[in-house]
């Protein structure tokens, strides 16, 4: 099964494991030990259980995109993938952003969005 295009793409998953608990243990480390206090303050402060759950669900999602992204790179043509996987994105977030933190969206707001998904479906046709 081909994972990726390029040279070494066979060992994508390696490097993902390797990336995740490189990230996991830093990570880890420095919200054990930092809080940011404001005004560039910190000072030592214990992670709380739901800032280290929402923390490993963030990173759990992360690599399972990225890995989505490695597969898809190579199943599908480029002309498909780029405008769907990226204006995807940016729909999302949107939409994310809406229903998790409530935001409100404005015309503008809307606009702005659709050229933005417009201009990655251009960009992926030339």
């Amino acid at each position: 099964m081909t994972i990726g295009k390029a040279g070494g793409a066979d060992l994508a998953t390696d490097m993902m494991i390797v990336s995740g608990i490189v990230m996991l243990v830093l990570n880890t480390a420095l919200a054990l030990v930092l809080k940011c206090e404001g005004e560039g303050k910190w000072k030592f402060s214990p992670m709380s259980f739901s800032v280290l759950s929402f923390a490993l669900c963030c990173g759990a999602l992360s690599c399972l995109y990225n890995r989505l992204n490695v597969y898809l790179s190579a199943s599908l043509d480029g002309i498909i993938f780029f405008p769907f996987f990226n204006g995807g994105v940016i729909l999302l977030s949107g939409v994310l952003g809406a229903v998790v933190c409530k935001e409100k969206f404005n015309m503008r707001k809307i606009i702005g969005t659709a050229l933005g998904i417009g201009a990655i479906a251009v960009i992926g046709l030339f």
